[in-house]
């Protein structure tokens, strides 16, 4: 990304507003010529920068994040550098004592499990709370049991994928429906040295079944694919969904009574939920 001394030729965009509608704003902002979006720890907060020609575009936002409940404040980006200031907003992140996620360009050496990502445009640095309790699900469903295949429904930046595989997961595939997220998720696997499956395909597509299926996505859609999700459980297994707000969390789990599922375990991080069912 380039950039220029005094005022680069780009806007800060800061919005906030409810988190049930965080991914409509995401494709908004990344519509109107964001090329990233950094999702803070807060559930409704994302920041994205736009280029300062787009005008329109910008009066586009204003009425496509009115109509969803969300505000937002612009101003001019000052930075020599664009990208040194997208990547200060990334740092080493503790996960568990043996397992820590940094982006690629911190060059410190860890000890333990040491997950490498390069987000780009797609989601996933292990700073967001479900993310971090997907990650922390993984390792003790996994240090349970090596033999374990795994599923990653959204993959996004392949984060859940390659600590799975990175964890001892026999055999990964991430799926996801966004092209340029695919394209990402291969580019972190080979970054990470892992070797997982990544597709384009959706849930009824794919053949066969897993040990452990994971989906950090929203609530809504959690809700939508669920009978797909338990589909591609294998007898005796797992199902980790996240993304799920404290206020979502009885309407998901009332959803779920429906399947052959026990609640095998519940994690809580601020406001998001984790809930993880064990296939009878």
């Amino acid at each position: 990304m380039k950039g220029c001394k005094g005022y680069a030729d780009w806007m800060e965009i800061e919005a906030s507003g409810p988190p049930s509608v965080k991914d409509a704003v995401v494709e908004m902002l990344i519509d109107a010529g964001s090329p990233g979006i950094i999702d803070g720890d807060q559930p409704g907060g994302l920041k994205g920068y736009l280029p300062s020609s787009g005008s329109g575009a910008v009066a586009a936002l204003e009425k496509g994040l009115e109509s969803l409940g969300w505000n937002y404040t612009a101003r001019p980006f000052r930075s020599a550098d664009w990208t040194t200031q997208w990547k200060k907003d990334f740092k080493a992140i503790r996960i568990s004592n043996r397992l820590l996620v940094k982006p690629t360009w911190i060059g410190k050496k860890y000890k333990g499990v040491v997950i490498e990502i390069d987000p780009g445009m797609a989601f996933g640095t292990g700073s967001h709370p479900t993310t971090r309790m997907c990650l922390r699900a993984l390792e003790r469903l996994l240090a349970a049991n090596h033999d374990m295949d795994v599923l990653d429904v959204g993959t996004g930046s392949g984060i859940l994928a390659i600590g799975a595989s990175k964890l001892g997961a026999v055999r990964v595939v991430g799926i996801d429906a966004d092209a340029q997220a695919l394209k990402i998720a291969r580019s972190n696997a080979r970054l990470n040295g892992v070797r997982i499956t990544v597709s384009g395909k959706s849930l009824d597509e794919l053949k066969g079944r897993f040990s452990v299926v994971v989906a950090n996505i929203l609530s809504d859609l959690l809700v939508k694919i669920s009978l797909p999700l338990v589909k591609r459980m294998r007898d005796k297994g797992y199902l980790v969904l996240s993304g799920i707000l404290e206020e979502q969390e009885v309407d998901v789990m009332d959803h779920f009574t429906r399947y052959n599922l026990r609640l095998h375990r519940r994690i809580r991080e601020g406001e998001w939920r984790t809930l993880i069912y064990e296939k009878a």
